[in-house]
């Protein structure tokens, strides 16, 4: 509890606390049922793995940072526009997005999304079957084949 609340624990939850530990438990829940969902199924918990990602940034954000400033007044409410607002905030007082270490991480995150599709537009273009059995790579050899090498007949 930070000093905002007093010691009172009714205080406490009308400030916002009592939410932020329902939602941290509730996305911890989420993550181990995932995880025993993959398992009842004989999955690999990839799923769990990759959500375990935004639930590290949800302790960061809602209660590590808070509780580093010593009060719940400096977590972010719920919603768009209070996340917004915290993050019009926290970067009047931290400057956070000139951190290198941030920079690079959202050029991981972007070139990630952008292999990402890149690789699913890739793959799902080669799935496709017809008559004759030509794929992409067949047809970008044999043109290669027929220009660049100077043959005038390639059987496909």
């Amino acid at each position: 509890m930070g000093p905002e609340a007093q010691g009172d624990f009714t205080r406490w939850c009308q400030l916002g606390g009592l939410w932020t530990f329902v939602e941290a438990f509730g996305l911890i829940g989420f993550t181990l049922r995932q995880f025993e969902l993959a398992r009842s199924v004989q999955l690999r918990p990839y799923n769990a793995i990759a959500f375990s990602g935004p639930i590290a940034v949800f302790v960061s954000v809602f209660l590590i940072y808070p509780l580093g400033q010593s009060g719940w007044f400096f977590a972010p409410s719920f919603g768009v526009a209070a996340i917004f607002r915290f993050i019009l905030f926290f970067q009047g007082f931290h400057n956070w997005t000139l951190n290198p270490f941030h920079m690079m991480g959202v050029a991981g995150v972007l070139g990630a999304a952008l292999l990402c599709a890149i690789h699913g537009a890739t793959v799902e273009n080669t799935l496709f079957e017809d008559g004759d059995g030509a794929n992409p790579i067949v047809v970008f050899v044999s043109i290669f084949f027929i220009y660049a090498l100077g043959h005038s007949e390639v059987k496909i």
